[in-house]
């Protein structure tokens, strides 16, 4: 098979149109119907169905399976040529990173500009989640910084850190309330949560509701807010008990509650593609947020 016609056919398909397919390959139409008439006859099927007038084409059953194939043809092309490129060059390009709306706004933000001194020639796309993570591939993300991601095939998801999350209140509220003993007293006290109805971007950080609790025995919130600043701030203004990460800012202005008891523990991943486990890109980032990690006091846990 010809792989010109077969990337003709792939813009028609992509596109829905022959005019819109011409355009993009900047080939006359006549060419490009041309093109698929001859990829037809060769394969002896029909690929598209004429819609008619304006309304441009959609493939057939056939062409829907010749354009899946396709699609894994162009894109490992696409991918190749990348990976040449960025293995020829310095690490540069655009890096698209997905996390958590703190792992932004407290770390990222904080030290892209030391690690653009080194870098200068790449683009950072930073989206953040306060809530549910999102679909690593719906994202169309190249990097995700976070707890481990399930259900997603051929992602390589290396260990970058480990933080445990804290029981705080600030010194107004222990005046107000009383300092929590023991487990069993977190059920007289106003519990500040992040949300009871969806799930975190960093998994259980509302484990604070079952904590010394019967199995399947939760405790009510006081208060639930999805924002890890606006946890704190609820904290600092005496509205409750948080969990949060030590390393927060402004945490040190509350008081831990129960230092004594076991911790939960957080471990955070540098998710990407196995496609991409070449890409400088990947690596140089990656390697710069370990140095960063092991220079700011965060966990490391023992790989043996």
């Amino acid at each position: 098979m010809d792989l010109e016609k077969l990337r003709v056919f792939y813009q028609v398909a992509k596109r829905g149109s022959i005019s819109a397919a011409a355009t993009s390959l900047k080939i006359a139409q006549s060419a490009i119907s041309r093109s698929i008439a001859m990829l037809e006859e060769e394969l002896d099927t029909q690929l598209f169905i004429r819609l008619g007038g304006a309304k441009g084409v959609i493939p057939s059953d056939s062409g829907q399976l010749l354009l899946n194939t396709a699609k894994k043809i162009f894109d490992l092309e696409n991918l190749a040529t990348i990976e040449i490129e960025d293995f020829n060059k310095e690490p540069a390009g655009t890096l698209k990173i997905i996390t958590s709306l703190g792992t932004i706004n407290f770390w990222l933000i904080e030290i892209l500009s030391d690690f653009l001194k080194q870098y200068p020639k790449f683009n950072f796309i930073l989206e953040g989640y306060n809530d549910v993570m999102v679909e690593f591939e719906a994202a169309d993300a190249d990097v995700a910084i976070g707890p481990l991601i399930a259900n997603v095939p051929d992602l390589i998801q290396e260990y970058l850190m480990s933080y445990p999350l804290k029981l705080y209140a600030s010194p107004e509220y222990i005046k107000n309330f009383g300092l929590p003993k023991s487990t069993k007293d977190l059920d007289n006290h106003r519990i500040i949560t992040f949300s009871t109805l969806r799930k975190s971007f960093l998994g259980n950080v509302d484990w604070h509701l079952n904590l010394g609790c019967a199995t399947g025995v939760s405790r009510k919130p006081f208060l639930q807010v999805n924002s890890s600043l606006a946890l704190t701030r609820a904290a600092e203004q005496g509205l409750g008990i948080i969990s949060m990460n030590p390393h927060f800012p402004g945490i040190g202005k509350l008081v831990e509650v129960l230092p004594e008891i076991e911790k939960h523990w957080v471990d955070i991943y540098y998710s990407y593609h196995r496609s991409l486990k070449n890409s400088r890109r990947i690596k140089a980032f990656q390697e710069y947020l370990t140095q960063n990690i092991l220079s700011s006091g965060y966990c490391i846990k023992d790989s043996g």
